[in-house]
């Protein structure tokens, strides 16, 4: 099976779900004031894709302000679905720069409750490090550097 025909399945799949998806409030699915973190916001939409060294990978998409995984194993299967979708919002301290998500727009005005790692796009690549922000939940205890790659960008 070519890797298109494999590829273009699940993403058929995602976008689905996407569409059904409840749409985020429209003061709250808006970019962030900062005019840098504005272009980053806009950067963000579409579907990006990880690689696990395992063979699988993950596809998010960044719709608005929120997001949406599908996990696939080693033949493109679709090994688990998250069911829900986070929102995120973008923020800057100092010159790093910040993504924080949380399962509900509540949360992610309580720094105990969301999660947070820095983040740096370049192009079609993005960069997530996790658990090096003081005082600020993540999703792993251990530093390290996650790296997607853009598969769609959102039409104009």
């Amino acid at each position: 099976m070519s890797y298109v025909f494999r590829c273009s399945l699940p993403l058929v799949f995602l976008v689905a779900m996407c569409s059904f998806a409840t749409v985020a409030r429209a003061e709250d699915n808006k970019a962030p004031d900062d005019p840098e973190l504005k272009k980053d916001f806009a950067a963000l939409q579409g579907v990006w894709e990880y690689h696990k060294i395992d063979g699988g990978r993950i596809l998010k998409t960044h719709n608005g302000n929120q997001t949406t995984l599908a996990h696939f194993d080693s033949s493109g299967k679709l090994a688990s679905n998250r069911g829900f979708m986070t929102e995120f919002k973008l923020e800057k301290s100092g010159e790093v720069k910040i993504f924080t998500f949380a399962r509900e727009h509540e949360q992610l005005k309580n720094k105990s409750e969301a999660m947070s790692y820095i983040y740096r796009l370049d192009g079609d690549t993005l960069y997530e490090v996790p658990a090096l922000l003081l005082n600020r939940n993540s999703w792993t205890d251990k530093p390290m550097i996650v790296v997607w790659h853009r598969v769609i960008k959102p039409a104009n």
